[in-house]
């Protein structure tokens, strides 16, 4: 497959077609109704996945984390092109180090559900203080805090 990703890997469960690269950070799989179409593009790189998210989202999953449709093969190809500079673009170390630094974290709390592990992570609760503030600044940040779960 062109647009970087060049080692094909064959096919996988469901017909798709994996192809990883050698210069950019994760795979994609390929998936279609050939000569027509639709045409399947799934990806497994969190980043990128985030940034395409304004794409056609497929009602069939693919086997990464977000899977697109395409009606053409133009689209297709100008999806794979920008997957593939976005994968060489994005850094994903921070979110590695911070998925390794949470991973026997427990994910929810009664309180606040999804934040015990990033409030752990981001060392919210060792934060300092910020002293000498204005007593209604402090009542603002104060309710601020309590209505997003901080305390």
């Amino acid at each position: 497959m062109g647009d970087g990703f060049r080692l094909e890997r064959g096919v996988e469960n469901g017909g798709w077609l994996r192809y990883p690269s050698t210069t950019a950070r994760g795979e994609i799989w390929i998936a279609g109704v050939p000569p027509r179409g639709p045409w399947l593009l799934s990806i497994d790189h969190p980043g990128v996945a985030a940034e395409l998210a304004v794409l056609p989202s497929s009602a069939l999953s693919g086997p990464g984390l977000a899977t697109f449709k395409f009606n053409s093969l133009t689209a297709l190809h100008a999806a794979l092109d920008r997957v593939y500079k976005l994968a060489v673009s994005l850094p994903d170390a921070p979110l590695a180090r911070f998925r390794a630094q949470t991973a026997g974290l427990p994910q929810t709390t009664e309180a606040s559900p999804g934040l015990s592990a990033a409030r752990t992570a981001l060392g919210i609760g060792s934060a300092p203080r910020l002293p000498n503030l204005r007593d209604a600044y402090r009542a603002n940040l104060t309710a601020h805090r309590a209505r997003h779960g901080f305390r």
